[in-house]
């Protein structure tokens, strides 16, 4: 089994410490005085190991590990860091400094940054911030500015099944963000260029370079996301189409890219192998090469486990210590989570990258020897579509859970498309390189031109295939969990072939349907009433069983519908209508009153339990609250901030409940 491996328990150690330090919290102090005794009782043990053959040395190794995990992660906590913002207990400061540290995708109306705190007069502050301006401020790597904005935490998900983007940042080490208007700070003079803002620059000089280039729109957006790992201004169908296509995973730098690079840098400095020392000449400079490319594209989490995954198996490939193949992954693994950043365990990008690795690494020898093949092209095309079907093995439960959707033509995109990577990534860098020099032929061009068109194409031909993508599909925690642990039992029957392990995994599959079974009969017994939380649009959703209601004004708003495709998959809801929004329902015996910008009142009217605020309405509040003495005010994200400021107020002197959808997220009518 995979766990008579040294390398792989010590991972397996280090991950299972790393999971429970992000959830409990130890006091440092504690596991360092842990740590320093499990080193000594360690040497003990190991001085008995020499005199006999027992597991105490084994078992102190994995303990240690174990709490070194804990620690590693306890130190990424704000709490565990001097000065960290998000743990300040005083007055946020009036004016505080930062420096603007990487450029993230923008969103349809707007530009987003991240940024560190930097010292300014008495002010010492430490963390990450993330910094969302409108697109007329355009800022760089390096940029410093002072603000005078107070910063705000990042808001949780506010929907049913919306993506916790909260979550996600504190994964990053960002706890809070700041709005920025041009009038909320200054931009200091320059102090210098930072490694990485010098190496921005030459990115971003690398683009303006491809975008003079005779090439298609499409074509320069696939070269700058699979060369420079530049995504943020890609054509969003260009991006959709490789999605649904199952080729997602070709327009970032991963794995499969730095691959490829490595068989080209192996060819590249081969001659290097005839100088004294040569093995270690070559390793050392592809190694190089490889973490300068890596520097180039922005030191990304994708690129940072690729390249060091890849450094590990190229030492144990050139320095002919092949040894095993888990053993270099799991040492790539252990160095990534201890060394570098142990939050990268909780990335999705990162899971499937392993997942894939691993799967392809055990699964694979075993499926190209059901068959093989005698002609040369047909066992080359046998062989990729192998690797295919295991790296999608692999991926599959977390593909489901993060994405909720499963490309039922992976297969052919792969087939199709990988055998043109190296080509596409070679011609690539050439045209990079004389792009620099002013030396680029029109017919490499044109002939890289047409073989991303043919690319793309391909690609949106296989997207166009509805009735092969199966979207919404609905895939919780839990059935991760159990998911894997059913791959983890079949490995370790299939490695041992004992009886117990069937046992295991008939139970295994046994509750996994006993619990999909019994979240479809808790969801048949549900019936709920929701007031979402939107912009400019009210949503009102009644949910009963597996069918759902929903009452909007604009049945076209896209946004509404992408909250609703949230809610069917968080809800495991079967079907969905749509009817135009009314002023008046009846909910379990309440009456639910909605008033828009026309603050018209019906002239008689049930007694109003809930009184929802909506698009707007100018009416006199307190005279509604003096009228209504058992109405509950609720105000949704269609609303002026303005208004929502003086109907809480008014709610806050009239000591009543008030609940505003952009504060408390969605509201639940009871």
């Amino acid at each position: 089994m995979l766990l008579k491996f040294i390398p792989i328990r010590l991972t397996a150690a280090l991950i299972l410490g790393i999971l429970l330090g992000k959830h409990i919290d130890f006091p440092v102090g504690i596991l360092l005085f842990v740590l320093v005794l499990g080193l000594g009782f360690l040497g003990f043990t190991y001085n008995q190991k020499k005199r006999s053959s027992n597991y105490t040395f084994e078992v102190t190794s994995l303990i240690l590990v174990f709490a070194l995990g804990v620690l590693t992660i306890s130190l990424h906590k704000p709490q565990y860091q001097r000065q960290h913002y998000a743990m300040l207990q005083e007055e946020l400061p009036e004016t505080y400094a930062v420096k603007i540290t990487a450029s993230l995708r923008p969103g349809n109306f707007h530009n987003r940054y991240l940024a560190k705190l930097i010292p300014v007069s008495s002010t010492a502050m430490r963390g990450k911030l993330l910094l969302q301006c409108p697109d007329s401020i355009q800022l760089t790597i390096d940029d410093e500015l002072v603000i005078w904005k107070p910063w705000r935490p990042i808001s949780p998900p506010q929907n049913p099944g919306q993506f916790n983007y909260a979550r996600y940042m504190e994964d990053q080490g960002v706890y809070a963000r700041i709005v920025l208007k041009p009038s909320d700070y200054m931009k200091l003079p320059s102090s210098g260029k930072t490694m990485n803002g010098a190496i921005g620059i030459v990115r971003n000089n690398l683009s303006k370079k491809l975008q003079e280039l005779p090439l298609e729109e499409h074509t320069i957006d696939i070269m700058q996301a699979m060369l420079l790992g530049q995504r943020t201004n890609m054509d969003s169908t260009l991006y959709t189409g490789y999605k649904d296509a199952g080729a997602v995973h070709l327009l970032a730098i991963s794995g499969l890219h730095i691959g490829i690079l490595v068989l080209l840098l192996q060819v590249l400095f081969a001659p290097l192998r005839h100088l004294p020392g040569g093995q270690i000449w070559q390793f050392g400079s592809i190694v190089l090469f490889l973490w300068g490319y890596a520097a180039l594209a922005g030191f990304t989490p994708s690129v940072v486990r690729a390249v060091t995954m890849f450094s590990f198996i190229t030492y144990a490939l050139i320095i002919k210590r092949s040894g095993n193949a888990y053993n270099i992954i799991a040492l790539s693994l252990f160095f990534i989570l201890l060394v570098l950043d142990p939050n990268y365990l909780f990335q999705a990008g990162f899971q499937m990258s392993y997942a894939a690795v691993f799967a392809i690494i055990w699964l694979y020898p075993k499926l190209t020897s059901l068959w093989r093949p005698e002609q040369k092209v047909t066992r080359y095309f046998w062989q990729l579509l192998s690797v295919s079907i295991c790296a999608q093995i692999g991926v599959l439960p977390i593909s489901l859970y993060y994405f909720h959707q499963f490309p039922g033509l992976f297969f052919i995109s792969n087939i199709l498309i990988v055998p043109m990577l190296g080509v596409v990534l070679g011609m690539g860098f050439l045209l990079l390189v004389l792009s620099l020099f002013e030396m680029v032929p029109d017919f490499l061009t044109h002939v890289y031109d047409q073989l991303i068109i043919w690319m793309n194409a391909i690609v949106q031909w296989i997207a166009q295939q509805e009735s092969l993508i199966f979207r919404d599909i609905p895939f919780d925690g839990v059935q991760l969990f159990l998911a894997y642990t059913i791959l983890l039992l079949f490995i370790a029957w299939y490695e041992v072939r004992k009886s117990k392990f069937i046992w295991m995994l008939g139970g295994a599959l046994l509750i996994f349907q006993g619990w999909v079974f019994g979240q479809k009969l808790g969801q048949k017994n549900s019936n709920a009433l929701i007031l979402y939380h939107q912009i400019a649009q009210t949503l009102l959703v009644e949910e009963y069983a597996d069918q759902a209601l929903a009452f909007m004004r604009n049945e076209e708003d896209l946004f509404s519908a992408s909250l609703l495709q949230n809610s069917v998959i968080y809800n495991r809801i079967e079907n969905i209508g749509i009817q135009p929004l009314k002023h008046s329902y009846y909910w379990k015996g309440s009456h639910i009153l909605l008033v828009d910008k026309s603050a018209v009142f019906p002239k008689s009217f049930d007694p109003v339990n809930y009184l929802v605020l909506t698009d707007n309405p100018k009416i006199n509040l307190d005279r509604v609250l003096a009228n209504n003495p058992s109405s509950q005010i609720i105000a949704d994200g269609s609303n002026y901030t303005y208004l929502i400021d003086a109907w809480r107020a008014s709610c806050l002197q009239a000591n009543r409940p008030f609940h505003y959808t952009g504060e408390k997220g969605a509201f639940y009518f009871e």
